[in-house]
């Protein structure tokens, strides 16, 4: 379980570690600073293990280790009314846990009343293998912590601000009014115009239209300037902005590491 901020830069040494059930990312830094960042082939809870022994044997996260699932399905509810019934209301809005996956609470009063992200992991063995490999490891939640900057950063926008990070098989969607959370989701709905169409559905549902909403779109993750994505979202919005984290590495696309960087930068 995860609660709290972390604040990453009292280390002088650390590791950011995600994965999506695809591959795991993972980035390294000294005092709150990323120096380096990679990614692994990781299709299962096997190559996972495999892939994370393969990071520990190089040296890396002797100090401070902070794992992330990127792309869970999660939903959200005030502390208030979730506490004693995660178990319950995981059920109701993502359907009953098979026996194969573990259900993760994060915390946050970010956004007024605590609220709690309730994620849903893809294994139940994926916490006990990172734990066997880096005993000092924490859980964190990057899809709670990106939602905590971005409802930060829309405080000054003068519309909504939307958010959205594309990933292979899943991408994460939400939606901000002046630093106030509307709504967050995670989808596969990646072919064709999906993304867009879930956006723009929510906009009408709330009597606004994309154009004439003021609305900012920030993406990140595997996407570009002049991608499908970009130019899709171009004909419904005015402004379409890429996110590119403080990352000193010459030769990456930076905003594919957004939600880890996060992690480093607003923890």
């Amino acid at each position: 379980m995860g609660t709290g901020e972390t604040d990453v830069s009292q280390y002088s040494a650390f590791l950011l570690v995600g994965w999506d059930g695809r591959s795991l990312q993972w980035s390294n830094g000294h005092a709150g600073s990323i120096d380096d960042v990679g990614e692994e082939p990781a299709d299962d809870s096997a190559s996972l293990k495999a892939a994370c022994l393969k990071l520990k044997n190089s040296g890396l996260g002797q100090e401070v280790v902070l794992f992330h699932h990127r792309h869970a399905f999660f939903t959200t509810a005030p502390a208030s009314v979730a506490k004693g019934h995660e178990e319950r209301l995981m059920t109701l809005h993502l359907g009953a846990r098979e026996n194969t996956k573990s259900n993760q609470f994060f915390h946050s009063d970010a956004f007024g009343d605590e609220l709690v992200v309730m994620e849903r992991w893809e294994s139940d063995a994926l916490q006990q293998d990172i734990q066997g490999i880096w005993p000092h490891v924490r859980f964190e939640s990057s899809s709670l912590r990106w939602l905590e900057k971005v409802g930060a950063d829309s405080r000054d926008a003068a519309g909504p601000m939307i958010a959205v990070d594309i990933g292979v098989q899943r991408a994460l969607l939400a939606r901000f009014e002046s630093g106030r959370l509307m709504w967050a989701m995670v989808t596969e709905d990646l072919e064709g115009e999906g993304l867009l169409y879930h956006i723009v559905n929510a906009l009408h549902r709330d009597g606004l239209e994309p154009a004439s909403s003021g609305a900012m779109i920030l993406l990140s993750g595997d996407v570009e300037r002049g991608d499908a994505w970009t130019i899709a979202f171009d004909r419904f919005f005015n402004q379409v902005e890429i996110v590119q984290p403080m990352m000193e590495i010459a030769g990456i696309k930076t905003q594919r590491w957004a939600l880890l960087a996060n992690l480093a930068s607003c923890a």
